[in-house]
């Protein structure tokens, strides 16, 4: 049976809906709406995530590893991207999307199956709001992926 993991990432206007399932060790669905969303493909095989959000043309890979105190993963190609370092406690996590001239600061906290936070600080930031039963570590993974399109979404 698939755990879920629904919610929105950013504004109203300038974020992205999550509407994900995990099973076995495979994440999939769809970031966004059916116009201006991506479908998501990640697979994880011990502390190695791979996958894809988007389709072959226009899309980005992803690629990292996981692990219960930390995740390191690379979003999109070596030109267009983006690096996210984040430290993973039980109920939290932080870290950084980017580097240090341009990125956003991490911060979630997880509440029994609700996931609040934000990318970014005031005028710049966006919220997250999830609700989820998949494993912390890998919503933390769906939230960096949503959060980096809609950087991508907003300098187009």
């Amino acid at each position: 049976m698939s755990q879920k993991l629904t919610g929105r990432i950013g504004g109203k206007l300038s974020g992205f809906d999550l509407n994900l399932a995990w099973q076995d060790e495979q994440l999939s669905g769809r970031i966004g709406g059916k116009i201006g969303g991506m479908d998501l493909r990640l697979k994880r095989s011990g502390s190695e995530v791979s996958g894809r959000i988007g389709g072959l043309i226009g899309g980005h890979d992803i690629k990292g590893i996981v692990k219960h105190e930390s995740i390191d993963i690379r979003l999109g190609g070596g030109f267009v991207g983006a690096t996210a370092a984040v430290k993973v406690e039980p109920t939290s996590a932080t870290g950084r999307l980017g580097g240090k001239s341009f990125g956003f600061d991490l911060t979630l906290t997880k509440n029994s199956n609700a996931i609040e936070g934000r990318f970014g600080g005031g005028t710049l930031g966006m919220d997250v709001s999830l609700s989820t039963d998949m494993p912390f570590e890998i919503s933390i993974i769906a939230a960096l992926v949503a959060g980096w399109l809609t950087v991508i979404a907003s300098n187009k």
